[in-house]
């Protein structure tokens, strides 16, 4: 009896395998075919082929811790250089850059996730990847992450644009022969990024890709303060947020105690986010971040890259109506992926967001040189 119900196990197990590594879904696409993302995607061969999860991430979580914290990174060593900001702030950018790349090479900028760098797996794979294939990579760090000195009050957050803006202008006049520019961004990245579709000025960059935005932060903070979310995700991400704080020499010590005994998201952007932005509460800063008010704003070519089982969010939350009438927004979907993750194949050298994301700049690149 017992050896019967091991080699039941076996042959589950067995056939399970084959099923994943076997298993291939095909990308959803939302777009306005009149727009000008139409004429992009057309020229697209990566959405034109299913997308082949790694088989033995096989839910959710394991493809979003292990994108986000165990895919490792590259023994590349960037460059670094400090930017200062008007305010007496500043930050400390990272530029990949392979050897003897001309001054007219294409440029990306990338925006990490909360709290994170040019370390964190997903950052460094595709800064390391772009680089490989001739771009000039620059992280674009948030306020005290990446190694950088807080030298002001002021902290990170998911909707101003004018360190971002600084940033490009900066490189912009280091490189001005530089032949086009994109901008990615990961998950909080991600919201600054498409922010930054609205506010720029539409020379500084040919085209934006979105991976993971969250789509309604209230909501998708709610999805992850579920008690099982909270373990895997939440205490690390308020660590992070706390650890900022208690570092600053411009936080008072009783705000350092405030901050310290807050345990929600919430509570943390009602007494550091809203204030240093000047609003008066954390759910004005939320509705500053939701997408849909935002798709029709964004002038310049933009594709969101989300999987349908990202824990931080639901595909059922994406603009569909919005991004019928948008010029210039398009979604991409897969069914697996998990949160900034998309590993591919039995190896996952290369991510699906980052084939997806090379595709698209080499498209736009290709349009605009013709």
């Amino acid at each position: 009896m017992l050896g019967t119900i091991f080699f039941l196990l076996f042959i589950s197990l067995v056939c399970f395998a084959i099923y994943r590594i076997t298993l291939k879904y095909k990308p959803k696409l939302f777009y306005n075919k009149d727009g000008k993302m139409g004429e992009i995607l057309s020229k697209m061969e990566s959405t034109k082929k299913p997308y082949q999860p790694t088989p033995w991430l096989f839910n959710r979580h394991l493809q979003t811790i292990y994108g986000l914290r165990l895919r490792g990174r590259s023994s590349y060593k960037p460059q670094r250089e400090d930017i200062h900001f008007k305010d007496n702030g500043q930050v400390t950018i990272e530029y990949f850059v392979k050897e003897n790349l001309p001054d007219d090479a294409p440029i990306l900028y990338i925006i990490h996730t909360l709290g994170g760098g040019s370390r964190e797996s997903c950052t460094n794979f595709m800064a390391t990847y772009f680089m490989k294939n001739s771009y000039r990579v620059v992280i674009c760090s948030c306020r005290g992450c990446n190694g950088s000195k807080l030298t002001s009050r002021r902290l990170f957050n998911g909707y101003q644009t004018d360190d971002l803006i600084t940033i490009i202008s900066h490189v912009s006049q280091k490189y001005p022969s530089a032949k086009n520019k994109f901008l990615i961004g990961f998950s909080l990245g991600s919201m600054i990024a498409a922010q930054y579709g609205i506010d720029c000025n539409e020379t500084d960059i040919d085209g934006i890709i979105c991976i993971s935005h969250t789509l309604r932060c209230a909501q998708g903070l709610s999805k992850i303060e579920t008690p099982f979310n909270r373990r895997l995700y939440y205490e690390t991400m308020m660590r992070t947020l706390k650890h900022l704080v208690k570092k600053s020499t411009f936080y008072s010590e009783e705000e350092k105690k405030e901050v310290m005994k807050t345990k929600l998201f919430k509570e943390y952007d009602e007494i550091v986010t809203a204030k240093n932005m000047g609003l008066n509460h954390a759910s004005e800063y939320y509705d500053l971040l939701d997408l849909k008010p935002k798709v029709l704003k964004i002038k310049v070519p933009t594709l969101f890259i989300l999987a349908e089982n990202d824990p931080f969010t639901s595909a059922d939350w994406i603009p569909i109506e919005e991004i019928n009438k948008s010029e210039y927004v398009a979604f991409i979907t897969t069914k697996e992926g998990g949160h900034v993750s998309f590993c591919q194949g039995l190896d996952n050298k290369v991510s699906y967001s980052e084939e997806v994301s090379l595709d698209f700049c080499k498209s736009i690149s290709e349009i605009k040189s013709n």
